[in-house]
C-alpha cells in the first residue's frame, strides 16, 4: 500500500521533533547491577537477565537494569566490575538459642567465604558469542572494593528474665570481602556496549556446584544469601 501525503508528513515531523534529540548524546557516570538467590546446587548463576518491575526483581535492591540483558536505549562504556553480597535479614534467630550464631566455622557466612563459594568459581562477562571478560575467583579478584570501613565487634552476652534467650557469651569469627576500592577489578581496555546490544553475566562454578557451609546462623524464616554483579562505567543516553 502506498504510503499517503500525510504520513508521509507525519514521519518527517516525528524524525525531527520525536521525544529524542536525534544524533544527540549525554553521558554520565553510572552503576548497573543484579542479584540472584545464592541456592544450593546450583553450578551456574547468571546475572542481568530481569529488570526492575519483573516478579523475580520486584524492587531496586535486586536490579536496576531498564530491560532483561541489555541497556536498551542506552550505550555504555564498561570500566570496572565488583562482585557483592547481601543477606536479606542479618538478624539473630533468638528461637534457635544465640549461641549457634557464629560461634563456629561452620555456622555461618565467615566460612563461605573462607573456605566455601567464595575462594572458587569463574565470572564471564558475553556480549554475543564472544567472551569479552573473564575473572577467575571473582569474589576474590573483583571484589566489592566500595571503600566502606570495617567494624568490629568484641564479645557479646544476652539475658532475658523471661527464659526465652538463655545468657550466653560467644566470639563471632568475622570474614569480610577485600573493601579497599583501590583494588577494584578494572576492565582493561574498557569494553563498549551498544544500545539494545545484548550480553550475558555468569558465575560458574566449572568443578561443580559449591554447596553453602554455613546456614544454621541465619533466621529460619530468611535462611538465604543473594551474590550479585555489579556494572560501574559511563553511560550514553540521547538527549530528550
Amino acid at each position: 500500500m502506498a504510503e499517503t501525503n500525510s504520513q508521509a508528513i507525519v514521519g518527517k515531523l516525528q524524525s525531527r521533533y520525536g521525544t529524542y534529540s536525534r544524533g544527540q548524546l549525554q553521558s554520565q557516570r553510572k552503576q548497573f547491577w543484579s542479584f540472584v538467590d545464592y541456592a544450593n546446587g546450583n553450578s551456574q548463576y547468571t546475572f542481568f537477565g530481569s529488570a526492575l518491575g519483573d516478579t523475580a526483581t520486584p524492587n531496586l535492591q535486586k536490579t536496576n537494569m531498564p530491560v532483561q540483558g541489555s541497556f536498551g536505549t542506552s550505550s555504555f562504556l564498561l570500566k570496572t566490575i565488583r562482585m557483592a553480597l547481601y543477606v536479606p535479614a542479618p538478624g539473630i534467630d533468638y528461637a534457635a538459642g544465640v549461641t549457634t550464631y557464629l560461634t563456629d566455622a561452620t555456622s555461618a557466612l565467615w566460612a563461605d567465604l573462607t573456605d566455601g563459594f567464595a575462594q572458587a568459581g569463574l565470572l564471564k562477562f558475553t556480549v554475543g558469542a564472544k567472551d569479552f571478560v573473564t575473572v577467575p575467583k571473582p569474589f576474590l579478584y573483583a571484589p566489592p572494593a566500595d571503600g566502606r570501613s570495617e567494624l568490629y565487634i568484641s564479645n557479646a552476652s544476652v539475658t532475658e528474665a523471661a527464659g526465652a534467650i538463655t545468657t550466653a557469651s560467644f566470639n563471632a569469627p568475622e570474614a569480610d570481602l577485600n573493601r579497599q576500592a583501590e583494588n577494584v577489578y578494572n576492565v582493561d581496555p574498557e569494553l563498549y556496549i551498544d544500545f539494545q546490544e545484548n550480553f550475558r553475566v555468569a558465575l560458574e562454578f566449572p568443578a561443580g556446584a559449591v554447596t553453602r557451609i554455613g546456614t544454621t546462623s541465619l533466621p529460619s524464616a530468611a535462611n538465604s544469601l543473594f551474590v550479585g554483579v555489579v556494572l560501574d562505567g559511563v553511560e550514553f543516553r540521547p538527549v530528550q
